[in-house]
């Protein structure tokens, strides 16, 4: 744990971390078994962040799931670092740097440092992290990255730059690169397919416009985290659209562990998403997935075809998964409300849009959900739909413009459910928040905005939305929810 607590030492002083960025930083870094899968090395972090809290290391940071290091704790993080021998850092606020600070450190941070030049090839074959995010730095030359075959993890999040130089196929040993936010980067060189030990690459809220085929070069990639925006990027309308990821990109890398593509709802590029799904469906070691399935269609494949979500067990179909974010259909006109995923004490999330029925494949992740959004369904009256056994873990529920819901759950089905089926449970066991907004039909609505919590006090249940002549202490058969008005 103290390579651990003394990589702090790295960040400026009040500076915020996102906990999985750190973990990811500590396993590039080899902190933890490299033989450790993504899942455990997380769990693994989760536990030693809540340790540093516990006592008094860290404290949590204003946005979820970040933390920072007391200032006092982490100037003599820095004093321990600088006197051992492999773990002198160089952390500066100053633009001004000389090559012999470059060449005797371990780990190098200008972050948010109006940076004008960078030395044209340092001599730091030692170097093991190099934190440039967020500075001023617009390029960097040609042949930086020359002498830096021992980097192991590279942050760039939110700089200027368009492009990444070629001599980025120096860094042999690279583990973790974040590249995330950079909004101006519309190209990444055909070099990106030599760094041949990376296994985590962020390229989140950038300007290009296609992956790279040499993407599918990475074979030890385990996360990938990509997006992109409608119409962005640089190419020639008289050539044929390029697609946003290349046929035979995602199935190539076979150790994905962790996959992210976040798309825009109306992208015209997105038309080979029913290949990119069957190329998901290939990958067996996959544990996170956030993705966007257009149509039903491609989903029932995935949930049907999935090697990961199947696994070698039917009967526990998801189970393997950790995490998802699995958004089915598309948006109409408005976007839903954002979704406070961060109420929820595990990040399985599912949004369901303008659906007319209840599939099978919904029914199968709702039950590993944590989290459900229904927007815009078209023939649901109440949410007992989706039966009590699958609604029982859900902690955190919106429910928007369902012209036909008049109950969020119906007496009669869910009595007719019981007696069917003694051992179905309850639905909502476990929810802790709930909005509600544009449902027209629902029974005793008025237009005043409500919350509710749980019945005896423990703890706010949050319930936005409208409701017009609400005639209940308590929501219909959520005996554990009371309703009063909101201040």
């Amino acid at each position: 744990m103290k390579p651990c607590l003394l990589y702090w030492a790295v960040f400026p002083a009040g500076y915020e971390i996102f906990r999985d960025h750190i973990i990811d930083c500590w396993r590039a870094e080899q902190f933890f078994s490299s033989q450790r899968k993504l899942p455990k090395a997380r769990d693994k972090g989760h536990a030693i962040l809540d340790e540093f809290v516990r006592k008094s290391l860290l404290e949590k940071g204003r946005k979820w799931g970040h933390f920072k290091m007391y200032e006092y704790f982490q100037r003599v993080a820095l004093r321990i670092a600088n006197l051992e021998k492999n773990l002198k850092f160089f952390v500066t606020e100053d633009e001004n740097i000389i090559d012999e600070e470059w060449e005797c450190a371990r780990r190098v941070s200008l972050i948010r440092v109006r940076l004008s030049t960078l030395p044209k090839r340092p001599q730091c074959c030692g170097i093991l992290t190099l934190l440039l995010q967020e500075s001023s730095l617009t390029e960097f030359p040609r042949e930086f990255f020359g002498y830096m075959c021992g980097l192991q993890v590279l942050n760039l999040h939110k700089i200027r730059i368009t492009s990444l130089p070629s001599s980025i196929c120096s860094l042999t040993n690279l583990k973790g690169l974040f590249i995330n936010n950079c909004s101006q980067l519309v190209q990444l060189p055909s070099q990106i397919g030599d760094l041949q030990h990376l296994e985590i690459l962020d390229i989140r809220q950038t300007s290009l416009y296609s992956l790279p085929v040499e993407i599918g070069e990475l074979f030890n990639l385990k996360c990938l985290r990509v997006s992109f925006t409608e119409d962005v990027g640089n190419y020639n309308h008289v050539e044929e659209v390029k697609p946003m990821i290349p046929s035979k990109v995602i199935v190539r890398l076979s150790k994905l562990e962790e996959l992210s593509i976040d798309v825009s709802h109306s992208s015209s590029r997105y038309q080979n998403a029913a290949e990119i799904i069957r190329e998901i469906s290939e990958l067996e070691e996959l544990t996170t997935l956030c993705f966007f399935f257009p149509e039903m269609a491609s989903f029932n494949s995935f949930i049907q075809n999935s090697k990961s979500w199947t696994g070698s067990n039917t009967r526990s179909a998801g189970n393997s998964f950790r995490s998802f974010n699995i958004v089915v259909g598309c948006r109409r006109n408005n976007p839903a409300s954002e979704f406070r995923v961060f109420e929820c004490s595990a990040e399985k999330h599912l949004r369901f849009y303008a659906g007319n029925e209840f599939p099978n494949a919904i029914l199968e992740v709702l039950k590993q959900a944590k989290a459900l959004e229904l927007i815009g369904h078209q023939t649901a009256t109440s949410l007992s739909g989706f039966r009590a056994d699958n609604l029982q873990g859900v902690e955190a529920c919106i429910v928007e413009e369902c012209n036909q819901m008049e109950n969020i759950i119906d007496r009669d089905q869910t009595s007719i459910a019981f007696q069917e089926n003694d051992s179905i449970g309850v639905e909502f066991e476990r929810l802790k928040s709930l909005h509600i907004c544009n449902l027209p039909k629902l029974k005793g609505n008025d237009h005043t905005t409500l919350s509710a919590r749980k019945a005896g006090g423990e703890g706010l249940l949050p319930l936005e939305g409208d409701y017009r002549r609400w005639k209940y202490s308590r929501i219909p058969l959520l005996p554990q929810v009371e309703v009063f008005a909101a201040p």
